[in-house]
């Protein structure tokens, strides 16, 4: 059960209802008008009915542009603005300041009298980018890999830092308005420990520059502490079910969930608000710890951080040089000079040095040893002065691509 607001004649009414139960002083039920589908709205064509929220409904919608691009219509009535005090023109406003890739993106907004089959609202509408994944609360309830667990946990606290760089509070931050979006392959993201999924917050109604938390409503803050402690929770009630027990990694990174989520439900009165950019850190820091204890990941969190790759030690080298193939030899033995590039540290010299190493112990040279075959190509090695040639290369190319004269 959720709280709604009847769409009809709306009233101050925080109850938890069914959509089906009916208002008692219209009598419409309260999923109105989720079963109804208006054919045009303001040029876009409806498509389909997404939720019902306490204040209005949501849409999938076409455009009729050239290039139709689908979106999202959030239909409210004008009467629940009035009702509840509210200011829809600064709501969408205050939205659009929110530029970044857990925010939904904001098209438009406008007015508009909509007709449910028959009966005539006026209402507000805004228009929003159409995003494919699955609310954070059904997320929930779903079987998920740990590593999908803790993605979920830091793009949580990631949506905490927005609001806080923005100087913003979203003031109903629940599970419901929160999506979990599967990315596709061209839109996955780097360094993260599920790239394939990002959370995005959708409703924005309710955010200000003030929070309105209070003794009946929780804060930003406290709604992400309980999504983490149900994350956690859920988890392990699967484990459980299943018959399983917890694995050693699982149980690290669960413990240190529980730790943030119950820091982030007290009152903020009462605690001093944490950097939400250190506990991102630390999870991902304790995240590839457990996973490859043996190896400690160096990792540079800002510009500050500056280091010669040649002075670090190298946690694990499997092996100097991997040829699948032959394709690099095959390469190296064509006719005219070979380039080889790349930043200061990373090996240059060591794969010369093994290059010509591997070109003078090869069979396939025609000299004066390559008869006596593996003594010769000892003995080759033995008569050798140098190994290898080493050029240091500064600069080949200006930006345009032209020959430069520093060389």
């Amino acid at each position: 059960m959720d709280k709604y607001c009847c769409f009809n004649c709306p009233e101050k009414d925080y109850s938890e209802k069914e959509l089906s139960d009916k208002c008692p002083k219209c009598d419409m039920n309260y999923g109105f008008p989720l079963d109804v589908l208006p054919k045009e709205v303001n040029g876009f064509k409806l498509e389909d009915s997404i939720a019902r929220g306490f204040y209005g409904v949501t849409y999938i919608a076409t455009s009729k542009d050239k290039i139709p691009k689908k979106r999202v219509l959030k239909i409210i009535p004008k009467a629940i603005y009035e009702l509840f005090s509210k200011n829809f023109e600064n709501e969408c406003n205050q939205h659009s300041q929110l530029d970044n890739e857990h925010i939904v993106e904001i098209h438009d907004y406008f007015d508009e009298d909509v007709d449910f089959n028959g009966v005539i609202i006026p209402c507000h509408i805004c228009v929003l980018d159409y995003v494919v994944g699955s609310p954070l609360k059904k997320e929930m309830e779903s079987d998920i890999s740990i590593e999908r667990v803790t993605q979920i946990v830091i793009d949580l606290l990631e949506i905490l830092e927005v609001f806080k760089n923005n100087g913003k509070s979203h003031n109903d931050l629940h599970p419901g308005n929160i999506l979990v979006s599967n990315l596709t392959q061209g839109t996955k993201r780097v360094d993260q420990i599920d790239n394939s999924i990002k959370l995005v917050v959708i409703d924005l109604n309710s955010t200000s520059d003030g929070t309105q938390s209070s003794e009946m409503r929780l804060g930003d803050i406290n709604w992400i502490g309980n999504s983490i402690l149900r994350l956690s929770k859920k988890f392990i009630e699967r484990k459980e079910k299943n018959n399983q027990e917890l694995t050693d990694k699982e149980n690290r990174i669960l413990s240190h969930f529980e730790n943030y989520g119950k820091l982030l439900i007290q009152k903020v009165t009462n605690t001093r608000i944490p950097n939400f950019g250190d506990l991102i850190y630390d999870i991902k820091n304790t995240y590839r710890h457990v996973v490859d204890s043996w190896n400690e990941t160096f990792t540079l969190q800002s510009f500050d951080y500056a280091y010669n790759a040649q002075t670090l030690k190298p946690n694990y080298v499997p092996a100097l040089f991997v040829d699948p193939g032959n394709k690099f030899f095959n390469e190296s033995v064509k006719p005219g000079p070979l380039i080889i590039y790349g930043m200061r540290g990373c090996g240059k010299t060591l794969l010369l040095l093994g290059l010509s190493f591997y070109s003078r112990i090869s069979s396939l040279n025609t000299d004066q040893y390559s008869n006596k075959g593996s003594l010769g190509i000892v003995e080759r090695i033995k008569n050798d002065d140098f190994i290898g040639l080493y050029i240091n290369s500064n600069r080949l190319l200006d930006p345009a691509g032209k020959k430069s004269e520093i060389i």
